[in-house]
């Protein structure tokens, strides 16, 4: 059985933010605590997709010009150069594979 590491890459007042990855298809694994009522994302990525699945709560989700409501479970793509914007309440679970690692220099708002 392999293992990987789950290592803390942010965390603030909004969320904590935790990725793993092997570097496979999808090359790191994102999970996220949501501590307070929170808007995350406001950005693109030019260099890499993003799957996410709500696991725990709920949330409000702009993908491009989309905007849908949805309670967990559920589940969506993000394609690279699509702005994504999440409002998920206290207490969500967000689960985000990427076929990338985190680079700030990559969220372009």
């Amino acid at each position: 059985m392999e293992t990987m590491e789950l290592r803390l890459v942010s965390d603030d007042d909004r969320r904590s933010l935790y990725e793993m990855g092997n570097g496979g298809t999808w090359k790191v694994c994102k999970y996220l605590e949501f501590k307070t009522d929170s808007i995350v994302g406001n950005h693109l990525h030019k260099k890499k997709d993003e799957l996410f699945l709500l696991v725990l709560g709920q949330g409000e989700f702009k993908v491009g010009e989309e905007t849908f409501v949805r309670n967990a479970p559920f589940s969506f793509l993000v394609s690279r150069g699509t702005y994504h914007s999440f409002k998920l309440t206290a207490g969500s679970r967000l689960i985000c594979l990427a076929s990338e690692l985190h680079d700030p220099n990559d969220d372009h708002r």
